[in-house]
């Protein structure tokens, strides 16, 4: 069967080790996943059950493939998707030998976030203006242009478990405001600028399952925050000393939008720097060389001690690690002492999760998945 999809799927590995093909269809799946597949779970609750039942609900791949709770691609009779639970899987089945792929089975191409909102309750991606209320909860209004209204900004989106909650965003990056110090009131006032980036709004990183999806923008998401950065670039003198006027606060996923928009800010954008805005990144689930990298190409400032991994965030700290060797001596090792002391905590940890992906061709992902957490709930300090 032919490889219309040009995927290297030799280098595909087991997903565990009873997808092998002694029992079912054998299920193969792309290790460069593994830090997508950690993306989409909680590690810090439930003490491993999401994981687990991710684990079991691909498993049954090797049962179902192409079977009557898939859905099959209609214009590629061998693609399907199946849900498993809040994560979408896209596969492709092989019948036949071939030199392109290891043997018959089904193979795991993609991993996508499903956002599960049939009532339709959530607000639209884009910017917004929160301010805090009498209740202590924090009020969205939607920014129509491309202004940002204070100096305090955020970007990223909260998942509940089924679907994105901008209100539920809001109100949780609103307490960390709250509580760190390191936020002046003053710069706070009680007001903050969010811009709601829920994965969807990418198709690479999931999916959006409802009619809402008519109302959004055709250009939220990275192009969107990228005409929003340009839009405050200053005509006249460049701040390059003092303090920043615009201070974003980058959590989880939303690191991901960053790297994307920054991207596209550099394609728009020739003689005029980022240098009044300063980043904060919280429990990124993008590698932090690579953002480093764009940053300092746009002028924008990130130094010192502005990131922030949890001890239990074994997602963001595998993205640390992955494909560590490409971007750390340009960007951690050319930093202050604070990137360097990043740089001595992942650098063996990144050679140990090489060496588990390079082991044999019978290594299964959720046994490198077991040796990548292990090396880093060990090795991180």
């Amino acid at each position: 069967m032919k490889n219309v999809h040009n995927e290297d799927y030799a280098s595909f590995v087991y997903f565990h080790e009873s997808t092998k093909g002694e029992s079912g269809r054998a299920v193969y799946i792309n290790p460069e996943l593994l830090s997508r597949f950690l993306d989409l779970i909680d590690t810090r609750q439930s003490s491993g059950q999401n994981t687990a039942r991710l684990i079991n609900a691909i498993k049954d791949i090797k049962v179902d493939a192409n079977g009557l709770s898939t859905n099959s691609n209609l214009s590629n009779g061998f693609e399907a998707r199946k849900d498993c639970g809040p994560v979408e899987v896209t596969y492709t089945v092989y019948q036949d030998n071939a030199s392109s792929h290891r043997g018959p089975g089904a193979y795991i191409t993609k991993l996508k976030r499903l956002h599960k909102d049939e009532q339709e309750e959530d607000k639209p991606a884009g910017l917004y203006k929160a301010t805090l209320s009498n209740r202590r909860s924090w009020d969205l209004k939607k920014e129509e242009g491309c202004t940002i209204p204070t100096a305090i900004g955020s970007i990223g989106a909260i998942f509940n478990g089924e679907r994105y909650d901008a209100k539920k965003t809001a109100n949780q990056f609103g307490k960390y405001f709250e509580s760190n110090s390191q936020v002046k009131n003053k710069d706070l006032n009680n007001q903050f600028s969010l811009y709601y980036a829920p994965s969807y709004i990418v198709d690479a990183l999931g999916i959006w399952k409802t009619a809402k999806q008519k109302r959004i923008a055709s250009n939220a998401g990275p192009k969107q925050l990228a005409e929003i950065f340009k839009a405050s670039l200053p005509w006249g003198t460049t701040n390059t000393e003092g303090k920043a006027k615009y201070h974003w606060y980058v959590f989880g996923e939303g690191a991901k939008i960053l790297a994307l928009s920054l991207k596209e800010l550099s394609a728009i954008t020739t003689n005029k720097k980022l240098h009044e805005h300063q980043f904060t990144f919280i429990d990124p689930k993008e590698n932090i060389g690579s953002l480093l990298i764009e940053l300092d190409k746009l002028g924008a400032r990130a130094d010192k001690t502005n990131f922030q991994i949890a001890q239990d965030n074994l997602s963001s700290k595998l993205h640390q690690i992955y494909k560590a060797d490409d971007v750390r001596p340009k960007a951690l090792k050319a930093q202050n002492s604070a990137w360097n002391t990043l740089d001595g905590t992942v650098s063996p940890i990144a050679d140990q999760y090489k060496k588990s992906l390079l082991s044999n061709n019978q290594t299964t992902f959720v046994d490198v998945l077991s040796k990548a957490n292990k090396a880093i709930s060990t090795g991180w300090a």
